[in-house]
């Protein structure tokens, strides 16, 4: 059954925002996505990952890409090495992955994508990162990455869809009294040449584009 991932998020923003205000020694920051299997969904947010990476400027990323290949042994192999490794960023996908993620690695940063869990799983480093989500809801995400934004930049693609849903987000950003500044492109091959007329005291970029349909291959 395919499945619809409503005002889709380019994940990365939350990545980006959490490792900026991380100490790092090093002139990247390393980030590490675990896969508990080939799944062309799972594909599809790595390729986001990687395409979003490639234009942030203002920071170099050092991205490894982890498959556990249905295996929880393996799932498990590589969590250790995980925990005893310095990365800024853990990003597992999916709710295995996340739960194994929350169990050992305790001294980095997790963000988990489209993990289904109970109430019980809570930690200081974790945050997740649900593929449906209320605007509302998007917003408190928002605020835990980056307590009380000021301004930020949202970018969405030319569809009457998004602008409805860009409205909502921008209604619950002022409440908040966040100011945004909007721009519109037409494809996502533009978001790079608008990133030229970012204000730069914008905190982060949100990029809200037309609903994608992800079906299992």
């Amino acid at each position: 059954m395919s499945k619809i991932i409503n005002n889709f998020l380019l994940i990365i923003l939350l990545v980006i925002s959490v490792v900026n205000k991380t100490y790092s020694k090093e002139d990247f920051y390393k980030v590490a996505i675990i896969l508990p299997m080939d799944h062309q969904a799972m594909n599809y947010i790595v390729a986001g990952f990687k395409k979003e990476l490639s234009v942030e400027r203002n920071k170099k990323y050092k991205l490894k890409i982890y498959n556990a290949q249905g295996d929880s042994n393996l799932m498990k192999s590589i969590f250790q090495q995980i925990a005893r490794s310095d990365y800024d960023v853990v990003v597992p996908i999916g709710t295995n992955a996340t739960q194994f993620a929350i169990k050992m690695v305790k001294d980095q940063t997790i963000i988990s994508i489209a993990a289904k869990l109970s109430k019980k799983y809570k930690a200081q480093n974790f945050i997740n990162v649900e593929d449906q989500i209320t605007m509302k809801k998007f917003v408190s995400l928002i605020n835990a990455v980056i307590h009380h934004p000021k301004y930020l930049t949202l970018i969405h693609s030319n569809d009457v869809r998004m602008f409805q849903q860009s409205k909502l987000l921008i209604e619950e950003l002022k409440n908040e009294k966040c100011e945004v500044q909007v721009i519109s492109v037409q494809n996502i091959s533009d978001i790079l040449s608008s990133l030229k007329s970012i204000n730069n005291k914008s905190q982060a970029i949100i990029i809200l584009k037309v609903n994608a349909k992800i079906s299992p291959s």
